[in-house]
């Protein structure tokens, strides 16, 4: 019972919002000024991602039992900058969608949910690995505060009351943005070929 809970209730809502979620957030990014999905979704999520695949290739042959889990980093990761979206930010955005004061405590609800089912899903099947439960959280919420934090302190967002930190702003200009967009779709199209490359190596396997 618990194990068909933890899947449909903590595994399915964490693929959507990784996986359509990431590219609804790249697509808004894309076509509006709002550079909320940069902090919250889509540099949180690339980045965690991306160390812990170094992370397996490094060490994936010397100590299995410290491989961190990716599922568990980046739910950790995306929990901790969303959770701090509603916490901190005066108008904390969803999606680009301003989130009503009387949401917030229901969304942060359901979301601490999730990652709970998420975090017994990974548990089971990864057979008890305590160890490497531990270190996904950790990596997962030391990305998804660093990010966050730099990235609120940063980027030009519409909510700052001064011009001052406006100029100091890194993507406040269109020259920046431009460079950040291509640095998104670098790696939008090397996780599209990673993925690729993930279900031909499964495909013999279900034969």
């Amino acid at each position: 019972m618990l194990d068909k809970l933890s899947f449909y209730s903590g595994i399915v809502p964490f693929q959507i919002y990784t996986i359509p979620g990431l590219l609804v957030s790249i697509l808004q990014f894309f076509l509006s000024n709002d550079d909320t999905n940069v902090r919250v979704h889509i540099l949180p999520q690339l980045i965690s991602f991306s160390l812990i695949n170094l992370i397996k290739s490094s060490i994936g042959n010397y100590n299995q039992k410290m491989i961190p889990s990716g599922k568990l980093c980046v739910a950790f990761t995306l929990f901790i900058t969303l959770i701090c979206e509603l916490t901190y930010h005066k108008q904390p955005k969803l999606f680009t969608f301003n989130v009503r004061d009387d949401l917030k405590k229901y969304i942060q609800i359901f979301v601490i949910s999730v990652v709970l089912l998420l975090t017994y899903n990974v548990y089971v099947h990864k057979k008890n690995n305590i160890s490497s439960l531990i270190l996904s959280i950790i990596l997962g919420t030391f990305i998804g505060l660093i990010t966050w934090k730099n990235m609120y302190n940063s980027i030009d967002d519409k909510d700052k009351e001064t011009d001052i930190l406006r100029k100091n702003d890194l993507i406040s200009d269109e020259t920046s943005m431009n460079y950040i967009r291509i640095f998104l779709v670098i790696n939008i199209v090397l996780l599209i070929f990673y993925h690729m490359k993930t279900i031909i190596k499964i495909i013999p396997s279900l034969k």
